[in-house]
């Protein structure tokens, strides 16, 4: 059993044309301030299976900022043209995140593996309304060695989003840890409103 508490701030900038106007925008979204609470539990059922489960909620606070790309006609008042990089509307939002994850993994040998999950995902904001997705999670992991492992997943949702997903584990000493992953699609839940995601990370953990 565990708990994990992360706090965060970030920098989001993407451009789209308004499907109202038809005029291309940029949108700055700034996150002022954000929290994420993960508590997660594991049971060891057998020597070969195992029992997971975790559940997630996470709040941000958001200023987003649209300015337009080309120059507009202004029919209100003088100047006659709104020159592009023109602030149009600031929004703020409190978009809120929850999660519950839970499944099984297998060990059929030493050194393979196996894990098959199912998850919920639900996000409410003050201006979109809410969005749920339920999905289901399969992976597998070899370990090549004792000190290396690998391991590839997949995810797929009810909507029909797909993830892909590879990495791999080092322990570099006996109390350096160092990992590294790429996913594509990591983010399905907002491909909509941003496109698709692919990203590469790499982490180092030391023990004490």
């Amino acid at each position: 059993t565990g708990i994990q508490m992360r706090f965060l701030t970030a920098d989001i900038g993407y451009e789209e044309v308004s499907p109202i106007t038809s005029v291309p925008t940029r949108i700055a979204a700034n996150v002022n301030w954000g929290f994420d609470l993960r508590v997660g539990t594991r049971l060891e059922l057998t020597d070969r299976i195992a029992f997971g489960a975790v559940g997630n909620f996470g709040w941000l606070s958001v200023t987003s900022e649209v300015t337009n790309l080309v120059p507009l006609p202004n029919p209100v008042s003088p100047p006659p043209v709104i020159p592009a990089g023109t602030l149009l509307a600031t929004v703020d939002d409190r978009p809120q995140t929850g999660m519950a994850r839970f499944g099984f993994g297998l060990t059929p040998s030493e050194t393979l593996g196996v894990y098959l999950d199912a998850e919920y995902f639900e996000m409410r904001s003050d201006l979109e309304g809410s969005l749920g997705i339920w999905r289901g999670l399969a992976g597998v992991e070899f370990k090549a060695c004792a000190h290396r492992s690998y391991f590839i997943g997949s995810s797929v949702d009810d909507e029909g989003e797909f993830t892909f997903s590879v990495g791999s584990l080092a322990k570099v000493t006996s109390c350096l840890d160092a990992s590294w992953s790429y996913q594509h699609n990591a983010y399905p839940e907002v491909e909509r409103e941003f496109g698709t995601f692919n990203q590469l990370s790499a982490s180092a953990a030391v023990r004490f």
